[in-house]
């Protein structure tokens, strides 16, 4: 009879997480590994400060370091955008030629294009659930934009706060440990949000009439979504 598969993966990724991985896991076989499967469960108005608050810290305030081993070096925690023709990256046997960073990168540079962070330097771009600040960095350091990054998780926060740091881009990156919902500013020139939906789906509705408040000259926004349905 087969190894099942999921305690296989755990033992395998144990060792790179430094001890029993904080998330719980479920194979294709019907095996289960890892930590209580037991979800966050927020009673109360479906998207309220503080239920949001709760279901992201509950996923993503585990550890950076656990993200790490499964991310690009970007930390993009969204879909890449492939390039270079022939390139094909859903093997999990990446070409030296075109890794799956420079697909990610492809990706960001393409998002601030259509934000028209080329047109001049020092705009003001909010980046709503801007997760480890790839989008963020990016704009900052390769545009000179001037980016506010919102999220509710502490983990992130300070996880961006460092990158802004080593990079040298802490003069242009405000991350804060807020709601969009609880921006006081209106003066932003572009608004960005990619795969917020996942966790906050109803919420990216928010965002048109916010960013209509945010952007009322001539601002630009940014919606980056892919929903999955699994087959009934």
């Amino acid at each position: 009879m087969p190894t099942p598969v999921a305690p296989r993966l755990h033992d395998l990724l144990a060792p790179w997480a430094g001890g029993p991985l904080p998330v719980h896991l479920t194979a294709w076989d019907g095996s289960a590994a890892g930590a209580d499967p037991a979800q966050a469960v927020v009673r109360g108005r479906l998207h309220s400060l503080g239920r949001d608050r709760a279901a992201i810290s509950h996923h993503y305030d585990l550890s950076n370091h656990f993200y790490e081993l499964i991310l690009d070096a970007q930390m993009a925690y969204s879909c890449a955008y492939v390039t270079q023709p022939g390139a094909d990256l859903t093997t999990g046997r990446e070409s030296e030629a075109y890794p799956l960073e420079q697909a990610q990168f492809d990706k960001l540079e393409l998002v601030c294009t259509k934000l028209g962070l080329d047109d001049r330097p020092d705009q003001r771009v909010v980046d709503v659930g801007c997760g480890w600040g790839s989008l963020t960095l990016h704009a900052a350091r390769e545009h000179d934009a001037r980016v506010v990054a919102v999220r509710i998780s502490r983990e992130q926060q300070a996880f961006v706060q460092r990158r802004a740091q080593e990079q040298g881009v802490a003069d242009r990156v405000d991350v804060r440990l807020q709601d969009s919902r609880e921006v006081p500013e209106t003066d932003f020139e572009a608004v960005a949000s990619l795969e917020m939906g996942g966790e906050e789906v109803t919420r990216v509705w928010e965002l048109y009439p916010a960013a209509g408040a945010w952007t009322f000259a001539a601002g630009r926004m940014g919606v980056d979504q892919l929903l999955l349905r699994r087959p009934s």
